[in-house]
C-alpha cells in the first residue's frame, strides 16, 4: 500500500535501514540495534492472490482467507504472513474484492536470525517489482498481533490533559457548590429570625386585650427591627453575618470579616447596646478572614 511518499515517511519515521533480501548476501549491511528496519523481498517470494466474497461477508474476510489458504495454496495458515488490501468497489458492486498477498514466514525469521535484527525493529515489508518500483506491504499487525493496540498510545497525552481539564472544573465547581450551600444557610438563618419575630408577633397579638395591652406592644416590638436596623448601619458591607442570636436582652452576631475588632468599634457607636467579643478570634483558611462571636448587651435606655 502506497499511503506516505517516501522521503515523507523518513521524516515522519527517522533513518529507516532498509535490507534487500536478493542482494543482502553480497552487501552484507551494517545494521544498527536502535534502527527500524525495512525488508525488500522479490515478487517471487510472494503469493498474490485476488478473492471476491460478498459484501455481507466483510466482517468475515479472515475465514474467506483461511479457506483460500488451505485449499488454494500448498501453506499452512500458520506457516505464512497474510496482508489482506480491500479493492475500490464500483457503483452497485454485489462483491468485496481484496487482494491477498501470502509470504512465508520462515523467510522473514531467517532474515531477522541471519542478520541479528529484533523482531520490534522489523516495520515495513517492501515488494520489489519489475520496474525497480517497491510496493509497501505492511505485515507488522500479522507478525505482531499485540501491536494493533499500540496505535491507541498516541491519545494517552490527550486524554491526560482532558482528564486535567475536567478534575479542575470539578474542583471548581465543588467549591462554587460549597459557597452556594453557606448562602443558603445564611439566608435560611435570617428567615428562621424573621419566622420567630412573627411568632412572637402573633402569639402577643392573640394575647393582646383592651387599650395598656395594645400600646405595650406597640412599644416593645419595634426595639428587635431597631437594632437589627442599627447593625445594618453600622457595619461595612464586607462583613459577612452567618447567624444571629436574640435572648433576654443580648443579641450575638456570629461573623466572618476582614477585621472583626474594628467591627467592634464600629458597633459601639451605638446607643442601644454596648459591644464586645465572645471568645477568640480564628482565621478561615479558605477566605483568609477573620472569624468570631460578637456579643452586644442592652443598655439602659435601649428596648429589646
Amino acid at each position: 500500500m502506497r499511503t506516505v511518499p517516501p522521503s515523507w515517511r523518513h521524516l515522519l519515521r527517522g533513518p529507516v535501514t532498509q535490507i534487500d533480501l536478493g542482494h543482502a548476501a553480497e552487501s552484507r549491511p551494517r545494521i544498527s540495534p536502535f534502527r527500524p528496519v525495512d525488508l525488500i523481498v522479490t515478487a517471487d517470494m510472494v503469493l498474490q492472490r485476488k478473492v471476491s466474497v460478498p459484501k455481507s461477508g466483510r466482517q468475515d474476510i479472515s475465514s474467506a482467507i483461511e479457506l483460500f489458504l488451505r485449499y488454494d495454496t500448498p501453506f499452512d495458515p500458520g506457516d505464512v504472513v497474510v496482508h489482506a488490501l480491500e479493492l475500490p468497489r464500483g457503483p452497485g458492486a454485489e462483491q468485496a474484492a481484496y487482494m491477498i498477498r501470502v509470504l512465508p514466514r520462515a523467510a522473514i525469521d531467517d532474515a531477522l536470525t541471519s542478520f541479528r535484527i529484533r523482531r520490534s525493529q522489523l516495520r515495513k515489508v517492501l515488494v520489489a517489482g519489475g520496474s525497480d518500483t517497491l510496493d509497501e506491504v505492511d505485515v507488522a499487525p500479522a507478525l505482531f498481533p499485540q501491536w494493533r493496540w499500540t496505535r491507541w498510545l498516541v491519545i494517552i497525552p490527550i486524554v491526560v490533559v482532558i482528564s486535567s481539564i475536567c478534575a479542575l472544573a470539578f474542583g471548581n465547581l465543588t467549591q462554587l457548590q460549597a459557597k452556594v450551600a453557606e448562602f443558603d444557610q445564611q439566608v435560611a438563618t435570617q428567615l428562621a429570625i424573621v419566622k420567630s419575630l412573627g411568632q412572637q408577633l402573633d402569639t402577643l397579638h392573640r394575647g393582646s386585650t383592651g387599650e395598656a395591652t395594645v400600646m405595650d406592644l406597640v412599644q416593645k416590638t419595634p426595639s428587635s427591627f431597631e437594632w437589627l436596623e442599627d447593625i445594618r448601619r453600622l457595619l461595612p458591607g464586607t462583613i459577612e453575618i452567618s447567624r444571629i442570636e436574640m435572648h433576654s436582652g443580648e443579641l450575638r452576631l456570629s461573623v466572618r470579616s476582614p477585621d472583626v475588632l474594628a467591627d467592634v468599634q464600629r458597633l459601639g457607636g451605638s446607643h442601644l447596646w454596648s459591644s464586645s467579643l465572645e471568645g477568640a478570634i480564628t482565621a478561615d483558611p479558605a477566605s483568609k478572614q477573620d472569624v468570631a462571636t460578637i456579643l452586644l448587651k442592652a443598655v439602659a435606655g435601649g428596648r429589646t
